[in-house]
C-alpha cells in the first residue's frame, strides 16, 4: 500500500484506533465519565483527520 492509500484510509485508522483503546479502558476502569471523554475526543480525532483525507480522494483502496 502507497502513502495515499493509507491517507485516504485515515479515518478508519483513526476510529479503530480509538475504539481499540476504549476496549481496553473499559476493561480496566470502569468509569462511564472516562468513557464517554475518551469517545468525544476519538470523534474530534477522526473529523480531524477528514481534511487531510480529502487531499487523496476520490481513489480505490483494493485489497491485498
Amino acid at each position: 500500500m502507497t502513502a495515499a492509500d493509507w491517507t485516504a484510509l485515515l479515518p478508519l485508522l483513526v476510529v479503530a484506533g480509538a475504539l481499540t483503546v476504549l476496549l481496553l479502558v473499559v476493561s480496566f476502569k470502569r468509569q462511564h465519565a472516562l468513557a464517554a471523554w475518551l469517545t468525544v475526543i476519538a470523534f474530534a480525532a477522526t473529523l480531524a483527520s477528514i481534511p487531510t483525507m480529502l487531499t487523496v480522494v476520490p481513489r480505490m483502496v483494493t485489497p491485498l
